[in-house]
């Protein structure tokens, strides 16, 4: 790998010098120097390997907030963040498909009145993706025969009406990290 191959690699992942250097284990002016080529890069094999696991690691996060509210999705996904874990949101059905298309979320809480495609449509193209597999918490303000449509799904761990977990923040967003963490 050249010095320019490292500094591309770096920017691809949307990482500034500091950022990869501590997940390299050098200092800033160590990666500084790699990538003006003033110092020699680590053996090809252990660099690609290194940088692959973090490539890795950035298209894994813990969680993605479906709700098209934006009030109550920023405020799961604040409750969350509190919580230390890492957080995409998406404010309708094809924005939570498009970002289960491209990471694997640990945890999804869902909405199922949603625009564009519903919260039950998205769960099923969720579950084609052959990777990891996220935990489901259906976060719902919608009446008993939306849920009904969704509640049979192996994939949905529980169900939680909207009020009962902002009431609840306090007890549901820890546990809910939690089994992000898992």
């Amino acid at each position: 790998m050249s010095p320019k191959e490292l500094r591309s690699r770096r920017l691809s992942l949307g990482m500034t010098i500091p950022q990869l250097a501590h997940e390299l284990g050098l200092t800033t002016s160590e990666l500084q120097q790699m990538e003006r080529a003033q110092l020699p890069l680590p053996p090809h094999a252990q660099l690609a390997s290194a940088l692959a696991q973090i490539e890795e690691r950035s298209k894994s996060v813990d969680c993605l907030v479906v709700e098209d509210d934006d009030v109550i999705r920023q405020l799961f996904a604040s409750r969350l963040r509190a919580e230390g874990c890492t957080v995409d949101e998406a404010a309708d059905g094809m924005a939570a498909v498009d970002a289960a298309a491209t990471r694997n979320y640990r945890l999804m809480l869902l909405d199922l009145k949603l625009p564009k495609l519903s919260g039950a449509e998205v769960l099923a193209r969720v579950l084609k993706k052959p990777d990891l597999q996220p935990a489901v918490i259906v976060i719902s303000a919608a009446g008993s025969g939306d849920v009904r449509e969704i509640a049979h799904s192996r994939a949905v761990n529980a169900i939680l009406r909207k009020s009962f977990a902002i009431t609840h923040a306090d007890v549901i967003f820890p546990a809910l990290a939690a089994l992000a963490r898992v």
